[in-house]
């Protein structure tokens, strides 16, 4: 059955026509078909849920197919159960299942388990100053309203008069767990071929120090969105509010169900991060939904659909207006479209870095003239190094994890830790070594301590630069900083060393306003891409991602030195022997080096490059598959085998993340 269920109203809520994708699973692909169990793997979402249930007890779960669900729910409720985890209620074509249903003689409370962490119960964090839901909270709010709404019309077709009260719970920032391993109370386990979270057998209330859960009670948040008279206007739904915009997709589903053809929403700039797209690279992939609400609306033919779009410019803020203008094609944009008010287009200089105006035009140039070579200031570059670089060089990446269940004593929701760096050091003649590495499997506890002691012992022997790669690395090391002078296990001496050297590496912000710059402070290696360096294979991304498969491809120098297997030799390696990283692939191009890593398929049902995509954002750096696969570790009952499997996996994919920080800084250099 087709049901207006929560998640197909949430995707109707962005595109009416995501409903019929959705509703047809079996001929359309979908690229979330994995994403919310791995982000809620990374996140501890799973664990959250569990946590959330041992605090209502003698709770009844409710289990089974959905028309097993439906009956179960009713026979319990009307056998006078006082409390349902995952209740299945019915009315109409709409169908919820609720997280908490807790009933009493004389009042229902409907209750919503979010991993997303609040600070405390003050009520300004969810509204902005006219009152009205915060974005960061809406789709948060919208869901529980769209649950209540439903709970509140099932109960009124059976004849139940009971007033109900939405809440959400959610773990709070405000607070610290009191016990180590909270997280290890649950485990990640496969029945049916799905995985699930359930929590040990001996785990009750009371193993479970004191609660990092809150209660919100959120009546005015769903009566702000029940009494909206603007956000929900839909001319092609006919829609004037919230409730009306639940029957519209109700409708949806129904007439999808009978056979009826799609209804295609409106084409827009959220169309980009369509997540019903095919991958074009494998024959046997689902249709693209994406390309049939396109070809509805546009005609558009497929060499058309592969033509650079206009979405596709970096940091644009035009892409809407421009969408608006149906000027969809890169082949539409103008010199003003890129422009800001504070920044205008202005020949670029050699030897002064892009500005953003300058960057966003070079794409825009070269991609319609077909430009195969890279834009790269030579002359600015090497006055970079001239002026700020001192040998030897240090090459740093960090994975980290930032848990809604924290891991250890002392810490707070989705607090981040590291667990993991890489470090590639290279001297003056470009001569380097994969130097040091470390990963802390949790087993010991709170890994940051002995991450810090290995950090330190690598990078204080010497004043040498250090590049990282986006803002990441230095967050967490301020984040490091923050747990030794709360809580560290060494000497006054030896956690002040430690502490002044860390600051001597970082900066630190308050809001605009720069408190504390280190006189070594690691530099961020995507600036320096950013000014100097822009390559067609990039389009709009400055990922590593993406600048490293970039490189290799117009770099002879690259190629020539990696399509031999030096590294793991000739280069010393930490975890590869022999290694050869330049391969050709197809259509003449070189194949991207992470695609040459192990990918731990069978463990976790999808390659951890298509993770990191799935968590794609340059501002994180490349931390999903690896944040997801060290949590994995740290939540699953496995066998050490499997364990070390995954740890071996992820110093290779860490390692690589500083070799390319090297094949970078390389081709620059032998440009």
């Amino acid at each position: 059955m087709a049901y207006l269920t929560k998640s197909r109203f949430q995707l109707g809520n962005q595109c009416s026509t995501k409903i019929y994708y959705d509703a047809f699973k079996d001929k359309y692909a979908n690229t979330n078909s994995d994403n919310d169990f791995l982000k809620a793997l990374a996140g501890g979402g799973f664990q959250v849920g569990e946590l959330a249930k041992l605090y209502y007890e003698n709770g009844i779960s409710i289990e089974g197919s959905t028309d097993e669900a439906i009956s179960r729910t009713n026979q319990s409720i009307k056998d006078g159960a006082k409390t349902l985890f995952e209740a299945a209620l019915k009315f109409n074509h709409q169908l919820i299942r609720v997280d908490i249903l807790d009933l009493t003689p004389n009042h229902i409370r409907l209750i919503e388990v979010k991993s997303k962490s609040c600070d405390g119960d003050n009520p300004k964090q969810f509204v902005n100053k006219d009152g009205s839901i915060s974005s960061s909270w809406k789709k948060y709010v919208e869901d529980l309203t769209f649950q209540y709404t439903v709970a509140k019309n099932y109960f009124r077709s059976i004849g139940d008069d009971r007033p109900i009260t939405p809440y959400l719970l959610m773990t709070d920032k405000s607070k610290t767990t009191s016990i180590d391993g909270l997280h290890s109370l649950f485990e990640i386990r496969t029945k049916n071929n799905r995985k699930h979270c359930q929590k040990l057998p001996e785990v009750n209330k009371q193993s479970l120090g004191d609660s990092i859960l809150i209660e919100i009670e959120a009546s005015s948040l769903v009566n702000t969105v029940l009494n909206d008279t603007v956000s929900y206007v839909n001319p092609l739904l006919g829609t004037k509010n919230f409730e009306e915009l639940i029957l519209a997709l109700e409708q949806h589903c129904k007439a999808y169900e009978a056979g009826q053809a799609p209804v295609y929403n409106k084409l827009s700039l959220t169309c980009k991060d369509c997540e019903f797209k095919r991958n074009e690279a494998d024959p046997a992939s689902l249709k693209s939904g994406f390309n049939e609400c396109f070809y509805h609306h546009k005609k558009w033919t497929t060499d058309e659909m592969q033509l650079p779009k206009s979405w596709d410019i970096w940091n644009a803020r035009s892409k809407k207006k421009m969408l608006e203008e149906n000027r969809w094609f890169l082949s539409d944009v103008a010199i003003e479209d890129i422009e800001t008010k504070n920044e205008q287009w202005t020949e670029p200089i050699m030897g002064t870095p892009l500005s953003s105006t300058q960057r966003r035009w070079i794409q825009v140039e070269n991609t319609l003239q077909q430009t195969p070579s890279p834009y790269f200031d030579k002359i600015g570059f090497e006055s970079f190094k001239e002026k700020h670089v001192n040998y030897p060089l240090h090459f740093i990446d960090f994975e980290t994890s930032a848990p809604a269940v924290p891991f250890y004593k002392g810490y707070r929701p989705f607090q981040g830790l590291t667990f993991q760096f890489s470090h590639h050091k290279m001297l003056a003649d470009g001569s380097y070594e994969h130097s040091t590495e470390f990963i802390g499997d949790g087993k010991e506890g709170d890994p940051t301590f002995e991450f810090i002691k290995h950090f330190y012992n690598a990078l204080s022997n010497d004043e040498g630069t250090i590049f990282r790669y986006a803002t990441h690395e230095n967050t967490y090391v301020n984040y490091a900083i923050e747990q030794l002078e709360i809580r560290s296990p060494f000497s006054d001496q030896q956690t002040q060393t430690y502490i002044d050297f860390l600051k001597s590496i970082t900066y630190k912000n308050e809001g605009t306003k720069e408190i504390r710059k280190g006189d070594r402070c690691m530099i961020d290696l995507l600036e320096i891409v950013k000014n100097y360096y822009w390559h067609p294979h990039m389009k709009g991304s400055n990922s590593i991602k993406a600048v490293l498969p970039a490189i290799i491809n117009h770099s002879r120098f690259l190629q020539e030195k990696y399509e031999q297997s030096i590294y793991g030799d000739e280069i010393s390696s930490l975890n590869f022997k022999n290694k050869i990283w330049i391969e050709k692939g197809e259509k003449n191009c070189f194949k991207d080096p992470y695609k040459l890593l192990p990918t731990l398929n069978d463990i976790f049902g999808i390659d951890l490059t298509t993770i990191d995509e799935l968590f794609e954002d340059e501002t994180i750096g490349n931390g999903g598959a690896a944040m997801t696969a060290w949590a994995y570790t740290q939540f699953s009952s496995m066998s050490e085998q499997e364990r070390e499997r995954i740890f071996k996996a992820l110093k290779m994919y860490c390692e690589l993340d500083t070799l390319a920080m090297v094949m970078i800084w390389e081709g620059f250099t032998n440009f």
